[in-house]
């Protein structure tokens, strides 16, 4: 077993099976979060089904332990990223919405721009 690269599922949004725990932990099958938004005029709408949080281990990286947040469409698409802020809003969202019931819903992805540093970081708004 490789010690290098350790994908560890810390959190997600249900119980996953052996299977999805598998497909959910391969980040190279993920679309950039950040590159995506760019991509679409600096925002884009999906629709959430799930969520999963992975601590990872890669001593074949500048930063040799870091997190990324994955979200998975209901389209298939799984989109990751390392942002805390987008995280954070984004499981506020999916808190309310479950003990709402409510289950069908958009959300929209943006940037902002920092007031503490040079650049901007992601959020997320319900539609």
């Amino acid at each position: 077993m490789r010690n290098d690269y350790i994908v560890k599922i810390t959190d997600s949004s249900r119980e996953l099976t052996a299977r999805e725990k598998l497909k959910f932990a391969d980040t190279q099958a993920c679309i950039s979060l950040d590159a995506h938004i760019d991509e679409n005029g600096g925002k884009f709408v999906f629709k959430p089904v799930d969520y999963v949080c992975l601590d990872i281990h890669n001593d074949h990286s500048e930063n040799v332990d870091y997190t990324k947040f994955i979200v998975i469409a209901s389209d298939g698409n799984m989109y990751a990223t390392g942002s805390q802020s987008f995280e954070d809003s984004f499981i506020q969202i999916m808190e309310v919405m479950k003990d709402s019931g409510e289950t069908d819903f958009e959300i929209e992805c943006y940037k902002v721009k920092s007031k503490n540093y040079n650049g901007s970081f992601i959020k997320c708004s319900i539609v």
